[in-house]
């Protein structure tokens, strides 16, 4: 996650062109998720806060209900 985060933030340096990110595979449970959460937002908070986040982790969802 850092790593597509750092890159994503410097196509938006670069670039001025704006990328989402979606995780997914392996989150299993909310500490995982607010695990990954925690790096993306060190590196680039806008990325959860401008809506540029997706999260696909179907077995997150048994955590979730």
């Amino acid at each position: 996650a850092r790593w597509v985060s750092e890159e994503i933030r410097r196509h938006e340096v670069t670039t001025g062109g704006r990328a989402g990110l979606k995780l997914s595979g392996g989150i299993r449970d909310l500490d995982g998720l607010n695990g990954l959460l925690d790096v993306v937002r060190s590196v680039d908070p806008g990325i959860i806060d401008q809506g540029r986040l997706r999260i696909g982790a179907s077995s997150l969802i048994k955590s979730l209900i």
